[in-house]
Parts: structure tokens; C-alpha cells; sequence
């Protein structure tokens, strides 16, 4: 027999050993490797996406800049057109013969301020030029008097316009809104100050951008560029930490590589240095005690032989475990059994197939009718109730969302009884929406009242009220009504089951509730029944939290 026994010991030993390479190593290996690949993969996607998004926000960022650039040429411009149409010049130009020199020289020097002024106030500008083509005179920024260029006429022949003049500079041709080319702005752009503006508004770091006039090639797909719709250049970004940003993702990825290698070293190092000093002395020697426990044999006590052993405590609790395991079986089994009970009535109260059922079946039809919005509405509704009732674990909830949840079932139920249900919902007032309350206390009693209404209608259509009866924020009422009919015998059924402290009591969900808000909130808080003024039942959720203390 001990001959059988240590091969038996022998056997499970092995089986250990193996259990804890198939079941410890293997799988931790493998998640390792898996970990990996996905964070690779997600990296990777990572840097791609925000490479595309950073080049997104700067072609934005540089439409924006062109767009800026034009604003400000045109405000330029318009003020060249106030110079062209003052009094000033058209008096110079009309009554220049019923001048005398005097005067002549006081209008002259007046359209020089004007024309200087225009130059110095704006660092975008290289040179402006005032050519009168019927007095054949010109008038620049630089001095009053200057001989004709052959391209001053040639712009003046022309219509507004932006070109390139000979040294490559662009320039903008403004005339006089009179009846003929009586007099000419050209105001020729400075392509550094437009440069200097762009930078102080768009450029971070080593960044540069190019500034080109009336560009002869089509952009490529993978430059950044922005073309100026009522000007003839180009804005293109040059991104110069691309190279550095592609250098760090390339160390970041190998760093990782070499990170989960470095972990799954550790990993082995640490199971087998685990399986060594604690798994086999710990399994050696719990495997007879846990073998009597599978017999329900609870005398039985590992001996401690040494103190500072690393397992004493482990051996002293389980010690203590088997001394209470029988008496904690016996005086909380049978509690353990109405919980469960308790649980699966309150589950089942909440995921009702039928309920589950007549709503995908209405949602089906709405779908096949093409009422798109419709189905989306109940789909949503449908969405946010499961999603509050499977998952969401808290045990409390406002009171407010609460009234939500039941909105939501009151909602899909309307969908599908259409014109024969009619639902009123009071929303809650300020002083009690943010009342913590035990959570889904509201949408099955709800459920209830419709049942009742639905099973005891004469065809009428279904009426729902939910509605408050407030004394305090910590003393109120939530007051449910449902059309139909209800004996006196079922009303006399539900106050005696409300009443009982029977907790063998088959559990309903108001029986659930009734108790969770006693729980909760107290002896003095919970369910009542009654017969309501539209004829079916009247529940009345009762909540008091207390005197208020100072």
C-alpha cells in the first residue's frame, strides 16, 4: 500500500512538472512573442498614422499661411487704389495746366508722401511706382521724378494684373478706375519680406519653406504645397527633422525588440527558479493535505516543523482553514443558496427573451420598411439599455440615470406598441436627480406596470405614468401607474410577499428591489402597492436616507 502510495506521489509529481511546462512556460512564451508582434504592428501603424496626420495639420497650416499672404497683398493693393482715386492725384492730373508752379510742386510732393508711405509701411514691398502715361510723368518711393521704362508702358496697356518683370521680381499693376489709363501703380513685391512674415507664422524649428512666382512644373503628389488662387506662387514645405523622426522610430522599434527579449529571459530565469524552491517543496508537501480535503476529511493538520520555514504562514492558514471550513459550509451554504437564487430571479428579470425578441422582430420590420431613422433611434435605445443592464457593475447609480434607463425601456416598448401605449416619465427635480439609489430599482418595476397593463387591457390603449411626490432631498416618493385592472386579491398577495421576512420566499423582482432598498437605505425605505387612479397598479417607491445631520 505505501509502495502504491509513492508511485501514485511519484505520478502526480510529473504530471506537476509537466502541467507546469505546458500550462506556466509555453503560454507565457507565447504571449510574449504575440505581445510583441502586436506592439510592433501597433508602432509601426502608429508612426503611419501620425505621419499622415502630421502632414494633414502643416498642408493646412500652409493653406492657411497662403491665404494670409493673399490678405495681406490685397489690403496692399487697396490701398494703392485709395492712393490712385485721392484728390490728390486727380486734381495733379486734371488741373495740372490751371496750376501754377507752386501748387503744382505742393500736389506733386503731397502724391510723393503717399507713394513713400506706401513703400516704408509695408516690409512685403520692394518698390512702388506711380506712372502718369498722359503727362508722361513717374512718380516712385525712391524719388519724385524719374524717366518712362518701356515696361512701365507695357503694364500700363494691360488690364490688372501680377507678373514677373525682368530681374525676376513680381509686380502688381494697379490702374486708375477712370475712364482711360490715366495713371499706373506698380507695386513690385519683396520677396524677403513676404519670406520674413511666413516664418514668423508658420516655421518651428529647422523647417524652411520656398516661395516661388508663376511656377512652370506641377507639384508632386507627396510635396507639401499650396498654389495662391488670386496670385501667381507657390508656398512648398520642406520638413527637415523627417530623417531624425524616422532615425528615432528605428531605435524605438529596436529598443522594444530588445526589451521583450530581455523579458522573456527574465521569464524563464524566474519559472524555473520558482519551480526549484517553491513550487516542489509547496507541492510536495500540500499534496497529501489537499488529498484529504478531496475526501472531506478536514482533520487533518500539516505539522510545522521549523518556524522559519519560507511556507510556515502558508501552513498556519491552511491550518486555520480546514479548522473552519466545515462551520462556515454548514452556517452559510444555505444563505448562499437564496443569494444565488436572489441573483438569477434579479437576471432574469432583466434580460427578458421575450422582451429581447419582440424588439429585434420590430426592429427587423422598421429595417425592411425602410425607416432608417427610426431603426437607428431604436437601435441606440437598444444599445444603451443592454449596455447598461450586462455592463455596467456598479451598484449604484444616480437616480437620474436610473430614469434614463427606464426611458430607454419605455422607449423600445413604444416603438413596438405605437399608438396603444402611452408613456409619461416626470423628469426629477434637481434636489433628488443626483441621489445615489441601488441600481436597476425603476425599469423592472416599470416592466411590471406594463405587464399588468397589457395582461388586464380591454383593448384600450396602455397608459404609463412615472412621477415624484417630494418632501425633502432625503425624503421622497417615486410614484408608478399603469392603466387596466387588478383584483383586490392580487394586491392583498403583493403587500403580504412585501411584508414577509421569509427568505426562502420564492424572490419576484419587486420582491428584490423591496429588499436591496431596505439594504440600502433602511428599514423605513421601500416598496408599497395600491390600486392607481387609471385603474391597474399604483407602486410607490419610497426613499428615505435619514435626517440630515449638521
Amino acid at each position: 500500500m505505501k509502495r502504491e502510495e509513492q508511485r501514485m506521489f511519484g505520478r502526480k509529481k510529473n504530471n506537476f512538472y509537466r502541467y507546469m511546462f505546458q500550462k506556466s512556460f509555453m503560454p507565457l512564451f507565447a504571449m510574449l512573442v504575440v505581445i510583441s508582434m502586436a506592439f510592433l504592428i501597433f508602432f509601426r501603424i502608429t508612426v503611419v498614422r501620425e505621419k499622415q496626420k502630421n502632414r494633414e495639420n502643416d498642408q493646412i497650416r500652409l493653406e492657411t499661411c497662403v491665404s494670409s499672404t493673399e490678405l495681406h497683398m490685397k489690403e496692399i493693393e487697396k490701398w494703392g487704389k485709395q492712393l490712385l482715386n485721392g484728390v490728390d492725384l486727380q486734381k495733379f492730373v486734371y488741373m495740372y495746366d490751371d496750376l501754377d508752379r507752386y501748387s503744382r510742386f505742393s500736389l506733386q510732393n503731397e502724391i510723393y508722401e503717399s507713394v513713400y508711405d506706401l513703400y516704408y509701411k509695408n516690409e512685403q514691398v520692394d518698390s512702388v511706382v506711380l506712372y502718369i502715361p498722359t503727362m508722361g510723368k513717374v512718380i516712385t518711393d525712391l524719388h519724385c521724378q524719374t524717366s518712362v521704362k518701356p515696361w512701365m508702358e507695357e503694364m500700363a496697356e494691360g488690364k490688372d494684373r501680377t507678373c514677373l518683370l525682368e530681374n525676376n521680381k513680381a509686380a502688381t499693376c494697379i490702374h486708375w478706375d477712370g475712364d482711360s489709363a490715366r495713371a499706373v501703380l506698380i507695386i513690385t513685391w519683396k520677396d524677403a519680406g513676404i519670406m520674413e512674415q511666413i516664418e514668423a507664422m508658420f516655421l518651428a524649428g529647422g523647417d524652411s519653406i520656398d516661395f516661388v512666382w508663376k511656377p512652370e512644373k506641377e507639384p508632386d503628389e507627396q510635396m507639401i504645397c499650396a498654389d495662391s488662387i488670386y496670385y501667381p506662387f507657390r508656398m512648398i514645405y520642406k520638413e527637415s527633422n523627417d530623417a531624425e523622426m524616422n532615425h528615432f522610430f528605428a531605435v524605438i522599434g529596436l529598443s522594444s525588440i530588445l526589451f521583450m527579449c530581455l523579458c522573456l529571459t527574465i521569464a524563464v530565469i524566474s519559472i524555473q527558479t520558482w519551480n526549484r524552491q517553491i513550487y516542489r517543496p509547496l507541492y510536495r508537501l500540500l499534496i497529501e493535505a489537499f488529498d484529504h480535503m478531496e475526501k472531506n476529511d478536514f482533520s487533518y493538520r500539516i505539522e510545522v516543523q521549523n518556524e522559519n520555514d519560507f511556507f510556515h504562514s502558508v501552513y498556519e492558514k491552511y491550518n486555520h482553514m480546514a479548522e473552519t471550513m466545515q462551520q462556515y459550509i454548514e452556517t452559510n451554504l444555505q444563505q448562499k443558496i437564496l443569494v444565488s437564487q436572489s441573483n438569477l430571479k434579479q437576471l432574469q428579470s432583466q434580460i427578458s427573451p421575450h422582451f429581447m425578441y419582440n424588439s429585434y422582430y420590430v426592429l427587423y420590420r422598421m429595417i425592411r420598411r425602410g425607416d432608417q431613422e427610426n431603426s437607428l433611434h431604436l437601435a441606440e435605445y437598444l444599445g444603451s439599455f443592454y449596455h447598461y443592464i450586462t455592463r455596467n457593475a456598479d451598484d449604484e447609480k444616480h437616480l437620474s440615470e436610473e430614469i434614463e434607463h427606464a426611458e430607454n425601456y419605455a422607449r423600445i416598448q413604444k416603438y413596438r406598441f405605437r399608438d396603444n401605449l402611452h408613456v409619461e416619465i416626470a423628469k426629477p427635480d434637481e434636489c433628488i436627480a443626483d441621489v445615489y439609489v441601488p441600481r436597476l430599482i425603476l425599469q423592472p418595476i416599470l416592466e411590471n406596470a406594463f405587464k399588468y397593463a397589457y395582461e388586464s387591457g380591454n383593448g384600450d390603449p396602455m397608459r404609463l405614468e412615472l412621477g415624484y411626490e417630494i418632501r425633502s432631498d432625503r425624503d421622497f416618493d417615486i410614484i408608478i401607474e399603469n392603466s387596466g385592472e387588478i383584483s383586490d386579491e392580487t394586491l392583498q398577495s403583493l403587500n403580504e410577499k412585501l411584508q414577509s421576512t421569509d427568505m426562502q420566499m420564492e424572490t419576484t423582482a419587486i420582491i428584490n428591489i423591496n429588499r436591496r432598498l431596505k439594504l440600502y437605505f433602511g428599514d423605513k425605505s421601500g416598496l408599497l402597492v395600491g390600486r392607481s387612479e387609471l385603474g391597474g397598479l399604483k407602486v410607490i417607491v419610497h426613499v428615505f436616507m435619514g435626517e440630515e445631520t449638521s
